[in-house]
């Protein structure tokens, strides 16, 4: 059996488990008037917001890790966004 039956559901029920603060950073800004959530890359291609979490099995994932604004900037340029990337690797078959 594995950690906290992490290969059940989808992944965001997985994140919102094991790093529940990866779903709440928001970056608030005022021109113009935005909430802005962190930016979802599976396999290096951008792939949605945070709902599209809800789409992918947890059990295809191979890895999964979380970029700051600063660290995302510098490795998905402009597509990283204002609040940072949830950076997904599916396992390989």
């Amino acid at each position: 059996m594995r950690n906290a039956n992490v290969d059940r559901g989808t992944l965001y029920d997985a994140i919102k488990r094991l790093r529940p603060n990866w779903l709440t950073r928001e970056t608030k800004s005022f021109d113009p008037p935005s909430n802005e959530a962190p930016v979802v890359f599976i396999d290096g291609q951008q792939f949605g917001d945070l709902a599209s979490l809800r789409t992918v099995d947890a059990d295809s994932i191979a890895e999964i890790r979380f970029y700051s604004a600063a660290e995302a900037g510098g490795t998905f340029g402009l597509q990283g966004g204002l609040s940072g990337v949830i950076a997904v690797s599916r396992k390989k078959r």
